[in-house]
C-alpha cells in the first residue's frame, strides 16, 4: 500500500515538512484482504527539531478519509474535502504556556476558511515535463526527489519488520536481508483467490486517464 496507494501522500509529507530523522511504523499484512502485503499502516516520525508526525493509511475502510492536519505554536491548519481551515493564535502558545498564571486558559485565535477545487495534476505535470524537454525550464518535481518518499516507506517497512525504530536513511544491507527473507516465505505460501464479479469494474475505476 505504501508503494501503490500512498506514495503521493508520503511525497507531500516530506515536501511540506522535510525528512524525519527516524521512523517507528506498524505495517499489518493482510489485515483486511487475502494478500501478502500491508493493507493497514501507522507511521510515527520524529524530527531533529523535536517536531513529530503521524501518518495513518489503510485500504480497509469505506468511506475513506483524506485529511491533513498541521498543529504548531501559532495555530492549526486542517485540509479536508477541498476546504482549508485555519486557526491563527493571537499569541504564540509557548509564550502563553510560559507566562500564564491561570489554569485551563484557552488562547485567543482568529479563524479563516478557504475553499478551492482540487486541480487535475496529470495535465499540469505533463506540461511541466514537456516544457523542461523543449525549453529547459526547471522541473516542479525532479525525478531524484522520488528517493525521499521511498526512503520513508523503506524505513516504515524495516521498522515494522524489526519491531524497532529505524533511522533515515535506512541500513540498506539490513533492509535487503529482511526483504529477501519475506520473499522466500511468500513463495512458500500458496493462496487461491476467486475474483469477484465486480473485479473488472474496479479495475476500470482505478485506471489512470491521461
Amino acid at each position: 500500500m505504501l508503494l501503490n496507494q500512498a506514495p503521493h501522500n508520503l511525497d507531500l509529507w516530506q515536501w511540506i515538512f522535510g525528512m524525519p530523522k527516524r521512523i517507528r511504523a506498524f505495517c499489518t499484512i493482510g489485515k483486511y484482504h487475502n494478500i501478502g502485503v500491508e493493507d493497514d499502516v501507522t507511521i510515527y516520525g520524529e524530527y531533529e527539531n523535536g517536531a513529530t508526525a503521524t501518518f495513518i493509511t489503510t485500504t480497509g475502510e469505506a468511506p475513506g478519509t483524506n485529511r491533513l492536519e498541521i498543529s504548531g505554536t501559532k495555530g492549526k491548519l486542517v485540509l479536508e474535502d477541498g476546504n482549508l481551515k485555519w486557526w491563527r493564535l493571537k499569541e504564540d502558545e509557548r509564550t502563553i504556556c510560559a507566562n500564564c498564571r491561570d489554569g485551563f486558559v484557552q488562547p485567543e485565535c482568529e479563524y479563516e476558511e478557504y475553499s478551492a477545487p482540487a486541480p487535475d495534476g496529470h495535465p499540469e505535470i505533463l506540461e511541466d515535463f514537456a516544457q523542461h524537454i523543449l525549453k529547459g525550464t526547471p522541473l516542479l518535481a525532479p525525478g531524484q526527489e522520488g528517493i525521499n518518499s521511498l526512503s520513508i516507506s523503506n524505513a516504515a517497512y524495516l521498522s515494522s519488520w524489526t519491531d524497532d525504530w529505524v533511522d533515515i536513511p535506512v541500513d540498506e544491507e539490513l533492509f535487503e536481508k529482511h526483504l529477501a527473507k519475506l520473499c522466500h516465505e511468500e513463495k512458500a505460501v500458496k493462496k487461491t483467490v476467486q475474483a469477484s464479479e465486480n473485479a473488472e469494474k474496479l479495475s476500470e475505476r482505478w485506471r489512470v486517464r491521461w
